[in-house]
């Protein structure tokens, strides 16, 4: 369990510093923010791979991984860190204004077995390195580095005997997203594995598509409101099977809506979401809370 809590240190600089006030620099129509509350490109709803806050209590009709519990608790630490971000007003107004953001982002995830006092199974580490766009009122462009390794709990390990495999995958990651009807958001990633020691060495690729409805709207009239959100995933190292996630519950957003809180009902089916894991599938229902900043 202690290993869960070795987290890099820049993890926790992320959470120390995640509330600062921004900076802002004023030149014509240019203005330059340092630390802004918001992201260009918001965090995927859905996406399991995202860093966040998160607690959660899965119940598991299936899984592949033998002497793993169908009764778990998961729990994740992590979140975004906005760092610079530059606009500049478009002559035509909103519908032409441009801009760009940095974002860093880590954390880890983490699943404990309920039925066997609380043994880790395994845990992920995730980074991310993100420049996103603004390229019209309603439309970004999101260029980024993204890794993600994976772990096996010390209990765990000790009860099957098995081999760690050593998972990571190391990506360069190109997003569309799309705010153009009302309330509604859909976006399009791919992931390319640049690493040289890939579990499948020819089969890099990842294609991840999803869609978000929230009731806060795109004005952000309400602080409060439901919200439904689905992510698919699919990646050519296990055959292009989709690993899909679906959510429906209660957002409610405050701090200037710099930090996002959700609790929600879930069902998953695809791969295993520990990456140790990969090549074991599962599916569950759960009911989980989040927070993002």
């Amino acid at each position: 369990m202690l290993q869960i809590l070795a987290a890099p240190p820049l993890l926790f600089c992320l959470l120390m510093f995640s509330g600062a006030t921004d900076w802002i620099y004023s030149s014509n129509k240019m203005k330059y923010q340092f630390s802004p509350d918001t992201p260009f490109f918001p965090a995927y709803l859905a996406a399991k791979s995202v860093p966040r806050h998160r607690l959660s209590v899965r119940k598991l009709p299936y899984t592949e991984i033998i002497h793993a519990g169908k009764l778990r608790y998961g729990v994740g630490l992590g979140g975004q860190f906005k760092l610079f971000r530059y606009t500049e007003e478009g002559e035509a107004g909103p519908s032409q204004n441009r801009g760009m953001q940095y974002n860093f982002s880590a954390g880890i995830t983490t699943q404990t077995d309920l039925e066997e006092g609380l043994d880790v199974i395994g845990w992920d580490g995730v980074m991310m390195s993100e420049t996103s766009f603004s390229i019209g009122e309603k439309s970004f462009l999101k260029i980024g580095v993204f890794h993600i390794s994976g772990h096996i709990g010390d209990e765990y390990l000790q009860k099957v005997k098995r081999k760690r495999q050593s998972y990571a995958r190391n990506e360069i990651t190109l997003a569309l997203s799309n705010n153009s009807f009302f309330n509604l958001r859909t976006y399009f990633e791919v992931g390319y594995d640049y690493s040289t020691n890939r579990a499948a060495p020819d089969d890099p690729y990842r294609l991840e598509f999803g869609m978000e409805y929230s009731g806060v709207g795109a004005q952000k009239e309400k602080t409060v409101a439901p919200f439904a959100a689905s992510d698919i995933e699919s990646y050519q190292e296990d055959n292009w099977r989709f690993n899909q996630t679906y959510q429906l519950g209660i957002i409610a957003q405050a701090n200037n809506f710099s930090r996002m809180y959700r609790v929600y009902l879930e069902y998953y089916v695809g791969r295993s979401q520990m990456s140790e894991f990969f090549n074991h599938h599962e599916n569950h229902y759960a009911l989980e809370f989040a927070l993002d900043f």
